[in-house]
């Protein structure tokens, strides 16, 4: 483990799947992506930042709202009360509350991958015992 930064990263959801914001995926509501409470432990913050997958790599997609991650730094983040945060992945904006921590998924349905990043990690993620919630399929 780095102890400046150490980095993971999410590419299927728990069926094994890619990570794509398909149709299928848009009717049911999208993904969620959990921070566990307390977030990921760091002394300087956390991040999970998307990345859109194309033939010569992973690059940041254009979005409506120019975001390209959220993070314990963010304007405005939603904590939920036990400590976790919820990240709404999807192409469209979600409504009310969840638009705050919504990051946008291309809109042209190309897959993505997620980078989840711990600045002066801590704890668990220094010792190799933290693990990211998986990325879930909303309803």
């Amino acid at each position: 483990m780095n102890d400046h930064a150490s980095i993971f990263v999410g590419t299927l959801v728990p069926s094994g799947h890619p990570l794509w914001p398909d149709s299928a995926t848009a009717s049911r509501g999208g993904l969620d992506d959990a921070v566990p409470p307390g977030g990921i432990p760091a002394q300087a913050f956390w991040s999970v930042s998307l990345y859109a997958v194309d033939k010569d790599g992973q690059f940041l997609a254009a979005n409506p709202i120019n975001r390209y991650q959220i993070s314990s730094r963010t304007p405005g983040l939603v904590v939920n009360a036990d400590g976790s945060v919820d990240i709404w992945l999807q192409a469209q904006r979600p409504m009310d509350a969840q638009a705050a921590n919504w990051l946008p998924t291309p809109a042209d349905g190309r897959h993505f991958t997620l980078f989840a990043r711990a600045y002066e990690p801590t704890g668990s993620v220094l010792t190799g015992t933290f693990k990211m919630p998986p990325v879930e399929l909303l309803p």
